[in-house]
């Protein structure tokens, strides 16, 4: 599976490696949404320095941006801070940042190149 997620206390940690398909982020998405913890989590780490292929259409960008928005009717209050090096998880993320603001999420996401940095912004 080119994913793990491990949960601790209000800290949800995603990690992906390989190549990801578009099947396995919707899955992952799922995974999130259908956490039992959702609710409560307010801090999530998504580690994509490990994908060697990511295969993120634009429509899939904007599906999981809309997931977003409405994951914040019940969790407002989630940080969420991606890691990753290549420029197309780069450019895919920032493309879905970009999205979830588009649709006035309310949830403060943030890009950074490694995984202690994404750890640090969240106090962790």
């Amino acid at each position: 599976m080119p994913f793990r997620m491990s949960c601790e206390q209000d800290h949800l940690h995603v990690e992906f490696e390989g190549t990801v398909s578009h099947e396995e982020i919707i899955d992952a998405n799922r995974a999130l949404f259908e956490h039992p913890r959702f609710d409560s989590l307010r801090r999530c780490t998504c580690d994509l320095t490990r994908v060697t292929d990511l295969q993120a259409s634009r429509e899939l960008v904007e599906y999981s941006a809309a997931l977003a928005k409405g994951g914040s009717y019940t969790n407002a209050r989630l940080k969420l801070a991606f890691s990753a090096s290549r420029p197309e998880c780069r450019d895919a993320i920032l493309s879905y940042i970009d999205c979830v603001n588009a649709l006035a999420g309310t949830w403060d996401i943030r890009l950074f190149g490694c995984p202690k940095e994404a750890r640090g912004w969240l106090g962790l």
